[in-house]
C-alpha cells in the first residue's frame, strides 16, 4: 500500500493565471507602483493643463507661421493663374503694339504735312517779298502819305481774318501797346472777304525789320509787304 504524502501549502501566496505565483507583498508592491504611476500621470496632466510644464509651445508664433505658409501657398497659386491667363493675351499685346505703330506713323505723317504747309507758306511769303522788292526797285514810288515823317511804301501785315470783330479787337490791342495798327478789308476771289490787320508805314526795310522784332516778342508773325 502506498502512502499518500501531502506537502504543506505555503501561506501568503497568490497563484497567477499565467503560471507563476505572487506573494502578497509582491501584489501590494505592484498595486502601489500602479497607483504611483496613475498619480504621476494625473499630476503631469494638471501641470500641462495649467501651463506649468517646462516645455512651452508658442501658439501665437505657430499660428503666424501657419498663416505665412498659407499666404505663400496662395501667392504661388495666384502666380500660376496669372501665368496661365497671361499666355492668351499675347496676341492682344501684338495688336496693341501694331495699333501704337499705326498711331505713331499717323502722327509722323501729320507732322510732315504740317512742316510742308509751313515751308510752302514761308516760300510763298518769301516769293511775295522778293516780288515787292523787285517792284520797289523797278518802279520807285514817292512817299506821299499823310502820316508825316513815318509814312512810307512798306507796312507789316500781322493777320488776315474772316471775322471782323476779331480783326477790330486785334487792332485795338496793338494800338493799346503803342503800335500804329489799322485794318484793311479785301475781297479774295473764290474765298470771300478778309479783314487784314496791318501795322505802320515804313520808308525802308531796316525800319520795318525793327518793328518785326517787336511784334515777334508779342508772339505774332508779321511779314513785310508793299502797300
Amino acid at each position: 500500500m502506498s502512502r499518500k504524502t501531502s506537502q504543506p501549502k505555503k501561506k501568503g501566496s497568490v497563484k497567477g493565471g499565467l503560471g507563476f505565483q505572487l506573494t502578497r507583498k509582491e501584489v501590494v508592491l505592484w498595486l502601489g507602483v500602479a497607483f504611483l504611476v496613475m498619480v504621476w500621470m494625473f499630476t503631469l496632466g494638471v501641470i500641462v493643463g495649467r501651463g506649468l510644464s517646462p516645455v512651452h509651445f508658442d501658439v501665437e508664433k505657430l499660428t503666424k507661421e501657419l498663416t505665412a505658409l498659407k499666404e505663400q501657398a496662395l501667392r504661388r497659386e495666384k502666380q500660376g493663374r496669372d501665368a496661365e491667363t497671361s499666355s492668351p493675351k499675347t496676341p492682344l499685346g501684338f495688336y496693341d503694339a501694331l495699333t501704337d505703330k499705326k498711331e505713331e506713323a499717323r502722327l509722323r505723317s501729320k507732322a510732315k504735312e504740317e512742316s510742308s504747309r509751313r515751308r510752302a507758306k514761308l516760300e510763298t511769303s518769301l516769293k511775295a517779298e522778293s516780288k515787292t522788292q523787285r517792284k520797289a526797285f523797278e518802279k520807285p514810288r514817292p512817299s506821299a502819305d499823310k502820316e508825316g515823317p513815318a509814312a512810307g511804301p512798306l507796312t507789316l501785315q500781322v493777320a488776315s481774318l474772316k471775322d471782323p470783330a476779331k480783326a477790330e479787337k486785334m487792332v485795338s490791342d496793338l494800338k493799346s501797346k503803342g503800335y500804329s495798327a489799322y485794318q484793311v478789308t479785301t475781297e479774295v476771289p473764290g474765298k470771300g472777304t478778309y479783314h487784314r490787320v496791318r501795322v505802320g508805314h515804313f520808308k525802308d526795310r531796316s525800319a520795318a525789320r525793327q518793328a518785326v522784332v517787336g511784334l515777334r516778342q508779342e508772339k505774332l508773325e508779321p511779314f513785310i509787304i508793299q502797300k
